[in-house]
């Protein structure tokens, strides 16, 4: 052994040594590298050379005669050097001489006022062309340019459509000449073109209007390219934020989820619900490829978008007022969430990763049994192994009170109780892939005609452990903060997202067929223990309850989208048709309660079971729910530009469509005991209750028959609408007009699971006319004054009126609905934005917001555990200030590390005022009156305060961001009273990410740092309030201080004396990337 251990150090120092020459021939490359790279920067003479099929003596020859510099060469040598072309617009010696040598191997040396030339590849690898793509825009509205000429060297090209054009090229360097009908004519200069690698040219032409046609104005590729991101981005219609692929990229976000926070107005819950201007989720609505997508969860209009991997995406736009064109209405804002079809030009790309997570990886993991393709998202079959026909238990609901069947033999049929055991892994590290290809064939010499496909592969595995405490809801023991009732989610997520997409574009006519599939396998095991009222505060020395929820669930997310773009003359037409549908399985959804009991000196755990005559899901029970929704969408719009006078317009209006279908089904099997049961079997492992379900002495699953149902419903809409888009005046642009939507919906089945219901159906009208207006005013260059107004309706999803009750381990009680109507909502919105440079913008906004009927989640104790129910208050008034700042650091001096620095932030600030209605018991009558009040108090999901700020450095190699997330004070839950609403205290996160770049940029090695703070999200209710004495309710609406004061010094913020109700930690993640670019 010692001799083997001697022989690998001895090893070691070898390597070591020529490690160090290595380093040292790493380090004497790179200095000659640099040495060489600055002879070239002395030989600033501007040469012009056009030549094909030339050789390296001639190249030099043409650059000899524009040149105050002498060359030596070896002519002989020279000519042997084949150069299929060579192109050299207006630029310097020394780039001309480095284009030679990093092409063809040329090797110059300068000496005084002399160039030896040397070497050189007599066969080179036959060249790749390179490309210039881009889009033609117009100047006074950032419209696309249809039409519009281009012409590079020997070839040229029309933009299509959508103003795009594309020219393959060889290498070299280009000037361009563009020029439309009516408009002047631009010279591009400094168009470098590499091989095989695309040249982005967006370039804006401005009107005639009487200029002599002959007058060409000259600009800079990239100064242009620069100026033409930000005509877009003052020219957009109605206010928008986004964040791009790029920018995604350089975040810490694994999900789309996650990047949500990173926009302007934008927050998230959980890292997947997302809050739009500090308004709930609800008031939100998520858009993948113009298609408005499903609801991802059962009973709640909400998106959760964690199920979109990033690497999928190609932009994420969010749109916080409205234009008649939408073919959906929202209060807060509309997440439209943008894959590729036609790539610019060929790509590979593939993706690994890791992560590691301070509270959960290499811990105990805690999971019921796991199915051997957890790992894939898909079930092994050992869930939801329920009675192919099961039915109801109770006597009652069969005629004459018998049973046809052996409940027992019923109870056996059901397989796998070992499900109910816990197990305990090790939490592993995230792991995730990801692989992208994209191809574009040219199908003609202009690429009028193209061919092109997107494709990506993604995989993500994720095991988290989220810690709680502080749990006093529901009938947890919530006397007060002294009794901790804490515990733990366990999740195991696995995501597998596919995308297909497929553009054809001939001449003046675009298809695009897209094809989007995510699936995820979600299992999350929430295990508290504490004490709750039944237990008392007498038993608090003794050990803890536990209680458990398991919830698999496996989702499914397919969309496929065809669509078409034509200019037949004048007018564009567009439509497309799609379907998208969501399928929710939530096989063995297992809630379980284990009591200790004091045996002789210690304490020994059982489980708790119901009664068979009144059987309920708490405290044990498995559970089968199975939501399957599918959307039918179509839509078909045209637009025609017209002119009335000097005023520029364009008219457009359309039809769209959809038809939404859909069923939840639940089978819920509570386990209990018979009269007769020995207490004995209480103590068996709980595996080995299946064993004993043979006749009246042992276990069974009472099904009541509220316990096996389903819902079932159904709705349609048809909406028109018009809209005007006039160019007023040079700088002043309206776009206004009306939409129309007739919906209807149809109830085939909608029973509830339980007794205890608020259900009370609410009327919806079938018609619903929303006009809107956008108004930009450009009074400088650079500034945009912005006003808008609009009145639309966000209505109740499908499932929003389903009277399923469903019991939550959070809250520790009923979610349900009491019945809902669409939301009416009038905005007005007022920005004045300023672009210093390309993806530079400092703003200030304001706006107002008055909802008529808002849908709140209201604290309902009047039915003991308190019950949370979805409910329309009657209206509320939400007033905010926006500010946005995004700006790079170059004005400070010229030095190129400050050019890649920029600074970016923005603010949101809100209040607002509710109308609610509630009922109260009247002591002079022993009865409930309706009464109704209004408070200023946030809207139920509200954020009044919201901040995001960061820096970002991106050089060429390397890059660095910090990103910093604040959020204020949330209503969380609502109530009437001041001692039941619960809010959400401020929350700060701080994310990180180091990235280097390498082998021509092509491979990326990224370290990101997730919530460093790990900042709780943490739960309160205020207690230091009172009602009044002597209050008496009023016959009108009533002030809350009418009714209700604070405690002499407290308020709604969090203070001494008022009671946490939930605490969670996720953790600090830690994560490694290496990507590679083909």
């Amino acid at each position: 052994m010692n001799y083997n251990f001697t022989q690998k150090r001895g090893k070691h120092k070898c390597c070591r040594k020529k490690g160090r020459l290595f380093y040292c021939f790493l380090l004497t490359l790179t200095l000659f590298r640099l040495s060489a790279r600055a002879q070239f920067n002395q030989l600033t003479e501007k040469v012009t050379v056009h030549l094909q099929a030339t050789s390296g003596q001639q190249v030099i020859e043409a650059l000899d005669k524009q040149s105050s510099y002498g060359f030596t060469y070896a002519a002989e040598q020279l000519r042997a050097v084949n150069i299929p072309a060579f192109h050299a617009a207006n630029i310097t010696l020394g780039k001309a001489l480095l284009q030679l040598q990093q092409q063809y191997g040329l090797q110059f040396s300068l000496q005084d006022k002399n160039i030896s030339v040397k070497g050189g590849k007599p066969a080179p690898v036959k060249q790749q062309p390179g490309k210039v793509t881009g889009r033609i825009l117009d100047e006074e509205n950032g419209k696309s340019l249809i039409g519009a000429t281009i012409r590079i060297g020997e070839k040229g090209a029309v933009t299509t459509p959508d103003g795009a054009f594309t020219i393959l090229l060889s290498p070299g360097n280009y000037e361009a000449m563009i020029s439309s009908i009516g408009y002047g004519t631009k010279a591009i200069t400094g168009i470098d073109v590499k091989d095989n690698t695309p040249f982005i040219l967006n370039v804006s032409l401005k009107r005639s209007k009487g200029q002599l046609q002959s007058v060409v104005v000259s600009a800079n590729a990239r100064k242009e390219s620069v100026n033409a991101l930000l005509l877009q981005q003052k020219k957009a219609v109605e206010i928008t934020n986004g964040i791009s692929a790029e920018e995604i990229s350089r975040t810490p976000d694994k999900n789309i989820g996650e990047s949500l926070k990173r926009i302007s107005g934008v927050s998230t819950n959980e890292n997947k619900y997302v809050i739009v201007r500090g308004i709930g989720e609800r008031y939100n609505v998520a858009m993948l490829d113009g298609i408005a997508l499903p609801s991802t969860e059962a009973q709640s209009r909400n998106f959760s978008f964690d199920l979109i991997p990033s690497n999928l995406v190609d932009n994420v736009i969010v749109s916080k007022t409205i234009t008649p064109d939408m073919t959906t209405s929202f209060g807060g804002g509309l997440i439209q969430i943008n894959t590729k079809d036609i790539p610019v030009a060929n790509f590979t790309s593939i993706s690994v990763g890791t992560s590691y997570n301070d509270q959960t990886t290499g811990k105990d993991f805690y999971s019921r049994i796991r199915g051997k393709y957890d790992y894939l998202g898909f079930d092994d079959g050992h869930r939801g192994h329920f009675p192919a026909n099961l039915r109801p238990t109770e006597n009652i609901y069969y005629p004459e009170g018998k049973m046809p069947f052996d409940v027992f033999e019923q109870s056996r049929e059901f397989k796998n109780n070992n499900n109910f055991t816990t197990y305990r892994y090790k939490a592993m590290p995230s792991q995730n892939y990801q692989f992208t290809i994209g191809r574009v064939l040219g199908l003609d010499t202009t690429s009028r005609s193209k061919l092109g496909y997107t494709g990506s592969l993604s995989y993500r595995n994720t095991q988290t452990t989220t810690t709680h405490e502080d749990l006093r809801r529901g009938s947890w023991l919530s006397t007060n903060n002294s009794v901790n009732n804490a515990g733990a989610t366990y999740s195991f997520v696995t995501t597998i997202g596919a995308l297909l997409n497929i553009g054809w574009q001939t001449g003046n006519n675009r298809f695009s067929l897209r094809n989007t599939y995510t699936r995820m396998f979600d299992n999350a095991l929430v295990r508290t223990f504490g004490y709750d009222r039944d237990q008392g505060r007498e038993h608090v020395d003794d050990p803890p309850m536990l209680r458990e929820t398991d919830d698999p669930t496996f989702l499914d997310l397919l969309q496929h989208k065809l669509s078409g773009q034509h200019l037949a003359g004048k007018v564009k037409i567009d439509w497309n048709l799609a379907r998208t549908s969501i399928h929710r399985n939530e096989k063995d959804v297992i809630y379980t309660q284990a009591l200790p009991e004091k045996v002789g000196d210690g304490y020994i755990y059982s489980y708790a079971i119901g009664s068979s005559t009144e059987p309920k899901e708490i405290p044990m029970s498995r559970s089968y729910y199975r939501n399957n929704e599918t959307h039918y969408n179509w839509a078909a719009n045209a637009t025609l530009p017209f002119r009335v006078g000097n005023i520029f317009s364009n008219l457009k209006t359309g039809y769209a469509g959809n038809i939404k279908q859909s069923r939840f089904r639940w089978e819920i099997a509570p386990v209990t005991g018979t009269v007769k049961m020995a207490d004995s079997l209480h103590y068996l492992p709980v595996g080995e209750w299946g064993n004993h379900m043979n006749d009246s002495s042992g276990f069974m699953y009472a099904i009541s028959p509220f316990g096996l149902d389903y819902y079932e419903g159904r709705s349609e809409l048809h909406a028109g609408f018009v809209m005007l888009d006039h160019q007023l005046l040079k700088n002043l642009r309206l776009v206004w007009g009306m939409r129309a939507e007739y919906y209807a919906y149809k109830e085939m089945n909608n029973p509830s699971n339980t007794k205890l219901s608020f259900y009370a159906p609410k009327e919806d009208p079938k018609w619903q006319w929303m006009p809107s207006a956008n108004l930009t005013w450009n009074i400088l260059q650079d500034i945009n004054v912005r006003a808008s107004w609009s009145n639309t309706a966000v209505r109740p999803e499908l499932m929003d009126n389903g009277r399923f009750n469903r019991y939550s381990p959070y809250y520790d009680g009923q979610l349900m609905t009491g019945g809902i109507t669409s939301t009416r909502i009038t905005s007005y919105d007022a920005k004045v934005e300023w672009f210093p440079g390309a993806g530079e913008i400092i703003s200030a906004g304001v706006f107002h917001k008055y909802f008529k009927n808002p849908v709140e989640l209201v604290i309902n104790a009047n039915s003991g555990n308190p019950a949370y129910v979805l409910q329309n208050s009657q209206w509320a008034k939400v007033d905010g200030i926006e500010m946005e700042a995004r700006k790079n650091l170059g004005f400070i001096a010229p030095a190129a590390w400050l050019q890649n620095i920029t600074l970016f932030g923005n603010l949101t600030l809100q209040q607002s005022t509710v109308q609610s209605e509630y009922t109260m018991f009247d002591p002079s009558t022993s009865k409930d009156i309706t009464y109704v009040y209004h408070a200023k108090r946030e809207l139920y999901g509200q954020v009044p305060f919201l901040l995001n700020a960061g820096i970002t450095y991106t050089g060429k190699h390397i890059g660095f961001n910090v990103i910093y997330n604040k959020a204020g004070y949330k209503t969380s839950l609502v109530s009437d009273a001041p001692t039941l609403m619960e809010r959400e205290m401020p929350r700060e996160q701080l994310d990180a990410q180091i990235s280097y770049r390498m082998f021509r940029n092509k491979l990326e090695l990224k370290f990101n740092m997730g919530n460093l703070l790990n900042g709780p999200f943490r739960y309160y209710k205020n207690l230091n309030s009172r009602e009044k004495p002597g209050f008496v309710a009023p016959n009108g609406p009533f002030e809350w201080n009418d009714r209700f004061e604070w405690l002499p010094g407290y308020s709604e913020k969090y203070e001494p004396g008022d009671t946490r109700t939930f605490t969670r930690f996720l953790g600090r993640t830690y994560s490694l990337s290496l990507s590679y670019n083909f």
